[in-house]
């Protein structure tokens, strides 16, 4: 088959739709489809993609009026685009220009899905609803229901987005996540080498944009009562958190910063800025757990990262995957809030070495059946062709 995936841009530093929609094309790629892609923005494009003999790299043209709509620059360019295509997969809801794209698809009789991202949780429409709200009311709820399927990466958020097109149909595909990085992990010591990381300390990961959306003050807000329990516990350990994330609020962060005084923590939090690659998955190893109290997140990269690296997951039953996440038992699911978060770490904790070593070997040995990619890929590939 030909698939042309269509997404506003695929910059990976603006979070996971970018790798989700990188990832899925490799997949299926592999799997002896023909992923191309049709965007505004190709920077983290893989190289060769751009280069391939037989093009898989389209630029999104367009053009705006005076009171800043765009539009599709050459229709029937699209149009024509289109046409060469088996099925066309647009990416998120919301831009103004993928709901002239659907109705290009349903003009030219090719079918199309659309994958949510998240887009339709109920905290995420709750940001500008009355906008959103219109934006569904005119253009969204019928691309939806014209489309072969919405595409959702869990039960949760089907359950959160079937409300906004009630005449559609679902179809639920975890998302691709490259696993060849953690075959074979690289041990916690690189981390602690190179952060300077005393392993005779309990440490706390949180891994992530630092944002409102991500819950780092809770984290943060849970310490004193943690910190609290553990004194009273004969030859307790010391604990401190890491935050290793990049800083995209400066007056969020100032908060941050005046919470950490406020508190008296200013020895207990360590910032240890954006983390990549295999000093990543160490600094997971480095961490007796992962602690992410979030608003929101459809599929949460981050969360089987770290359980695919045996590290013990602690996560707010506010993201999508909570559900998958706690029934196969590399994760305890708190409420959003300090006295719940702080109830977590503790449990976590306190478990005994036997219990969080089976726990997170379980957790890890289900990442890498849950996610294992050609099982995903296909998955989606039927999905496409069950609609031809």
């Amino acid at each position: 088959m030909k698939i042309l995936h269509v997404t506003e841009s695929v910059r990976l530093i603006d979070g996971g739709v970018a790798r989700a929609v990188l990832d899925l094309m490799s997949v299926l790629n592999r799997c002896g489809h023909t992923a191309m892609i049709l965007t505004m923005d190709a920077l983290d494009v893989p190289a060769q993609w751009k280069d391939a003999k037989d093009q898989r790299v389209f630029k999104l043209k367009t053009h705006s009026t005076k009171l800043g709509r765009l539009f599709l620059a050459d229709r029937s360019e699209v149009r024509a685009l289109v046409q060469s295509v088996d099925f066309v997969h647009i990416h998120q809801p919301w831009h103004p220009l993928v709901a002239q794209i659907a109705q290009i698809c349903r003009s030219a009789g090719v079918p199309y899905c659309v994958s949510l991202h998240g887009t339709l949780d109920t905290w995420s429409v709750a940001q500008q609803r009355l906008k959103k709200s219109v934006y569904m009311a005119m253009f969204g709820r019928r691309m939806l229901e014209g489309a072969a399927f919405v595409h959702c990466t869990a039960a949760e958020e089907q359950r959160q987005s079937e409300p906004w097109y009630p005449r559609g149909r679902t179809v639920v595909v975890p998302c691709v996540m490259d696993l060849s990085p953690f075959a074979n992990l690289p041990g916690p010591e690189l981390a602690r080498a190179h952060f300077g990381l005393n392993d005779a300390t309990d440490r706390l990961l949180y891994l992530s944009r630092i944002h409102p959306k991500k819950g780092l003050y809770y984290l943060i807000e849970s310490m004193p009562k943690v910190l609290e329990a553990r004194s009273k516990i004969p030859g307790a350990r010391d604990i401190e958190v890491c935050v290793a994330g990049p800083q995209e609020d400066a007056a969020y962060f100032k908060e941050i910063q005046r919470l950490i005084s406020t508190l008296g923590l200013e020895r207990k939090i360590r910032f240890i800025g954006h983390v990549n690659g295999a000093m990543k998955l160490s600094l997971y190893q480095a961490c007796n757990a992962f602690v992410l109290p979030s608003s929101q997140e459809n599929f949460g990269f981050v969360l089987f990262e770290a359980m695919v690296c045996a590290t013990p997951v602690i996560v707010t039953n506010l993201v999508d995957t909570w559900r998958e996440l706690r029934d196969h038992g590399g994760a305890t699911i708190v409420d959003q809030n300090a006295a719940s978060v702080a109830d977590g770490i503790l449990q976590v904790l306190a478990m005994p070495a036997s219990a969080r070593q089976e726990m997170c070997a379980r957790g890890r040995a289900w990442v890498l059946q849950y996610l294992e990619e050609s099982s995903v890929g296909t998955a989606m590939a039927a999905a496409y062709q069950s609609v031809r």
